[in-house]
């Protein structure tokens, strides 16, 4: 039936003018045939096209309002197929009928040019269709004082569609424009008061100059709405509005006069409602959302409360105005804090002190020393939500808390350190509720990310702590028809994995490794391979195995056999679900997380992990991963490559011919981090098997020159590339410098800066010099560059002969007053460093 040519007439008919269905079976009609419009349309005779167009717009007129929607859709989907220049009658009748005196009339209309606006508003003020918005702009505002609510909603979002780009048109109404605004912020209509805050954001956003001189007047309103408006996405459009306002210089002052007006509203705004905690208390605490442990007072709401975003609110005003803010906050937050008052207020400003913690770090420093005792009570609490807003306010101040513990130890330990890690870690072993152990495991981890060392006395009471904590959460189970992963265990492999990091080669002692490896090991045996747990144990492991280094070979080996399984297993179900698209693809997650964890294996064991991989299918399953561009196995591929070449060179040799070409393939990839990971994995090569990737030189240059040229390289992809370029150079110097331009020559000074010149460097530098040396014109018009690098670069005893080479290379070609000239651009510092290395 779908193919009969008279299809799409039948299903007009049905639409809009047969009045033997029901409404449900009109409605269905214009569902279908929408979708036939989309797919078959332009092949459709024009007479076909002309009637159906035709019944459309009858059906605009309908007397029920899901059928003119449906219309409506239908509409949208031919001016889309087609464009508005191809329909020339739509918009002259779309005009004449909002003059009509029939609600449903004028309410199709209204309705189709809301659609219009939201999908062609820059087609409006075009000539070639006459710029009908000059025409339709008076209708718009005028419709703004509607006794009908629907036609002040539509005609409001046809003016916000407008708005970003403010044509001619509207600007030669803006006053008009404005004063609609501003009536519509006192709409009985949640939804117009809402959008008509967006609306003013965007005004202030991109076209201040328009608002500025009525700017006080609006910020007046907003403030009552975001004190006073009853309904939620008002009051978060409003707390929207004070955020846009204050990023602009000109605005700034404004929003700083308000500020004894505005801190208090925000505060009000954060408090708990009855209906928050309701909800909170309903939630099944097993499956509360796996957020950022860092996310906006750590909270688990979902969706844009008026609390999240009046704390963000306050959150960008103390990263505006700094410490400026605290004046007046810190007394309404002084005052809320008092015993008195009932928890509620006492969480919310406990929740004000965290959200200031980064924009007012300098004023707040006087203030923590009590601040932190203070919190430390509180996490204590009764109340679930006091404890759980006070870990993540301590985690917030864990910058200031590491400076203090590292200046005074005596007095940083036994005052901050102690008694925060105790409560926190009574919280992540003993707390009956799991909100709260996610967020102190949250808490710990940040702690350790910024005390580092300093946490090795407590190593045995933080071990039992996670450990028990650890050994109580259930396995990932299933939900839905897929495993979820708990997201309190979730925290606590990060925090563990933050702790291994943190004390490091402390973790590899027999009673630690004790402890932590068998409740690990017993998960890693319990999980079966395509549980989601497995990644993030996998995660947790790669921390844990860097930190205990060689000690961690005596279990390496079945880990080893297991991480190749699910590599191996994941490839075949991915061949094959290309070629039988009924068979599920596999998740990939949890192999790129092995071949993450055999890299942190590798970087462990160094060599000891050659006699692991003997026999085994590892490299044909490199060839595999480094082919596959999907969810960052092909970057996670490249990396663990690098890494065996360095620590298991021999192991892999026989099969390096057949891998660097793949790997030279990546280099270009449009993954920046794939491009990153690949030219990193060559680098290595060639410091480990150079003839292997000797006769690629050029290929790779010839790649790396235009990832050179990106201005948005990050810093370790900078790196990655020039340490590449340069070993490539090393191992092929004539081959090499011809393909270094000048832009090139550049990039590869500037970055090099930045190289920590080690002794695993001196390839590197090598390769350098080697450039310098081949390209006399580059080194004399950047020698003061390159007299930095060799500066820093003297530090690796192997190149200095070579730096030396190149710094005097130019004086062999230079008169002796061009010679002193160019010596004279080096800055004094340098000089003084080259000459103490003699170079």
């Amino acid at each position: 039936m779908k193919k009969h040519d008279e299809w799409p007439f039948y299903l007009a008919w049905v639409l809009g003018c047969y009045s033997g269905e029901t409404d449900s079976v009109r409605e269905a009609a214009g569902i279908a045939l929408k979708n036939v419009i989309n797919e078959n349309f332009n092949t459709m005779q024009e007479p076909a096209r002309r009637w159906i167009k035709q019944q459309l717009l009858v059906t605009l007129h309908d007397q029920h309002s899901l059928l003119r929607r449906s219309a409506a859709n239908a509409v949208a989907v031919i001016v889309k197929k087609t464009s508005l220049q191809q329909w020339p009658e739509l918009l002259p009748q779309l005009m004449q009928d909002l003059g009509s005196s029939s609600f449903e009339v004028v309410d199709g209309a209204l309705y189709m040019l809301k659609v219009v606006c939201e999908d062609y508003a820059a087609e409006l003020d075009k000539p070639d269709l006459g710029r009908p918005l000059v025409h339709l702009l008076p209708k718009f505002l005028a419709f703004c004082s509607s006794p009908h609510e629907p036609f002040r909603f539509y005609a409001l979002v046809c003016l916000s569609e407008n708005v970003y780009e403010l044509p001619d048109a509207m600007v030669n109404c803006f006053e008009t424009l404005l004063k609609a605004l501003l009536t519509l912020l006192g709409d009985g209509a949640s939804r117009i008061r809402q959008k008509s805050c967006q609306v003013l954001s965007t005004l202030t956003e991109v076209h201040l100059d328009y608002i500025l001189p009525h700017f006080k007047d609006v910020c007046g309103l907003i403030l009552r709405h975001t004190q006073q408006d009853t309904e939620e996405e008002v009051a978060v459009a409003a707390c929207d509005f004070w955020v846009a306002a204050m990023q602009l210089p000109e605005t700034q002052s404004f929003v700083a006069e308000l500020l004894p007006s505005l801190l208090p509203v925000l505060l009000q705004r954060m408090v708990y409602e009855d209906l928050d905690l309701a909800l909170l208390e309903c939630e099944d605490e097993s499956y509360i959302s796996d957020g950022p442990k860092d996310s906006l007072g750590g909270d688990e709401e979902t969706g844009c409360s008026v609390r999240l975003s009046a704390a963000a609110t306050l959150e960008a005003l103390a990263n505006t105005y700094g410490d400026q803010l605290l004046p007046h906050l810190l007394p309404l937050v002084q005052a809320a804090l008092s015993p008195e008052n009932q928890w509620q207020v006492q969480e919310t400003a406990i929740l004000a002190l965290g959200s200031v913690a980064e924009g007012c770090a300098h004023g707040m420093s006087p203030h923590l020393p009590d601040l932190f005792g203070y919190l430390s009570h509180m996490l204590g609490h009764t109340q679930p939500q006091v404890r759980k807003i006070s870990c993540w306010t301590c985690s917030r101040y864990c910058a200031w808390l590491a400076s203090v513990v590292r200046a005074d130890r005596a007095t940083g330990h036994g005052r901050y350190l102690a008694p925060l890690l105790a409560a926190l870690l009574r919280l992540v072993s003993d707390d009956p509720s799991k909100r709260i152990q996610h967020a102190a495991c949250g808490a710990f981890a940040t702690l350790a990310e910024h005390t580092k060392e300093e946490l090795v006395p407590y190593t045995a009471p933080i071990m039992q702590a996670l450990v028990t904590a650890f050994t109580r959460q259930p396995t990932a189970k299933a939900h839905k028809q897929q495993p979820v992963m708990v997201p309190v265990l979730a925290a606590l492999y990060d925090a563990i994995a933050a702790f291994a990091t943190a004390v490091g080669p402390t973790l590899a002692a027999p009673e630690s490794k004790a402890a932590l490896l068998p409740p690990l090991f017993a998960k890693w045996n319990a999980l079966p391979d395509d549980n989601p747990e497995l990644m993030r144990l996998l995660q947790c492991l790669s921390a844990v195995v860097a930190a205990l280094g060689t000690s961690f070979l005596e279990h390496s080996g079945p880990v080893v056999q297991r991480c190749l399984g699910i590599i191996e297993n994941s490839l075949l179900q991915q061949a094959v679900s290309l070629e039988d698209s009924s068979y599920e693809a596999p998740n990939t997650d949890v192999m790129v997380a092995a071949l993450d964890f055999l890299s942190s294996l590798g970087e462990a064991l160094k060599e000891g992990i050659a006699p692991l991989l003997h026999g085994t299918k590892c490299a044909a399953l490199l060839a595999e991963g480094i082919k596959n561009y999907q969810n960052g196995v092909a970057q996670s591929s490249c990396g663990l490559l690098g890494v065996l070449v360095r620590c298991a060179t021999a192991e892999l040799a026989p099969s390096l011919p057949a891998l660097v070409p793949l790997v030279v393939c990546d280099v270009a990839a449009e993954q920046c981090d794939l491009s990153s990971n690949a030219a990193w994995c060559l680098g290595e090569i060639a410091a480990a098997a150079a003839d292997t990737v000797r006769p690629f030189v050029g290929e790779v240059l010839t790649r790396l020159g235009p990832l050179m040229s990106q201005l948005c390289l990050d810093a370790v992809t900078s790196e990655n590339i020039a340490i590449c370029a340069c070993r490539l150079a090393a191992v092929a110097p004539d081959a090499a410098a011809p393909l270094i331009d000048e832009p090139m020559f550049v990039f590869l000074c500037r970055t090099l800066l930045r190289v920590n010149p080690t002794a695993e460097q001196a390839l590197t530098l090598h390769g350098f010099c080697e450039v310098c040396l081949r390209l006399p014109a580059h080194l004399v018009k950047y020698f003061g560059a390159v007299a930095v690098v060799a500066a820093r670069g003297a530090e690796v005893v192997a190149v200095r002969g070579q730096l030396s080479r190149v710094l005097q290379a130019p004086k062999v070609r230079l008169g002796p007053a061009e010679w002193q000239r160019l010596c004279e651009q080096v800055p004094p510092p340098v000089r003084q460093v080259l000459a103490a290395h003699q170079l």
